[in-house]
């Protein structure tokens, strides 16, 4: 929320993503019906589309921050894209991956398959949040 422009000191970031907290729930909860009755891949079909329009937005806003300070306009806007991405990533690729993940290995080799993966995930997860600020402070 700092690199949106908003204070890190106070409540300003903490009121900032409380919509998106809301809509990561919200978003949860929906993607448990929309799997059974849409199914996997029509679900990510559908959700793909709108996580790449509101990082593109994103990219564009922050660029937008970086030459011109924060204007209110471009918080809100960032707010609401990141509100969007969470919104379809929430039924999408959150849990989607996670539901085939379990169901591709043969059932001698799943727990091992799925702890291989998941200590994958956890890695990549790490050494994403070690390189990131290193990244954005350069």
């Amino acid at each position: 929320m700092a690199m949106a422009g908003f204070s890190s000191k106070g409540e300003q970031a903490i009121i900032a993503s409380l919509p998106i907290a809301i809509t990561n729930t919200i978003g949860t909860i929906a993607a448990l019906k929309f799997v059974d009755s849409i199914g996997r891949r029509s679900t990510l079909l559908w959700t793909l589309p709108g996580i790449i329009v509101s990082l593109l937005g994103m990219g564009v806003c922050f660029a937008l921050v970086a030459e011109y300070g924060a204007i209110p306009v471009l918080q809100i806007a960032i707010i609401g894209l990141i509100t969007l991405y969470i919104a379809f990533f929430a039924v999408g690729m959150g849990p989607i991956p996670w539901t085939v993940n379990s169901e591709i290995y043969p059932l001698h080799l799943r727990s091992t398959g799925v702890s291989i993966s998941t200590t994958a995930n956890w890695v990549s997860n790490f050494l994403v949040s070690m390189v990131f600020l290193s990244i954005t402070s350069s």
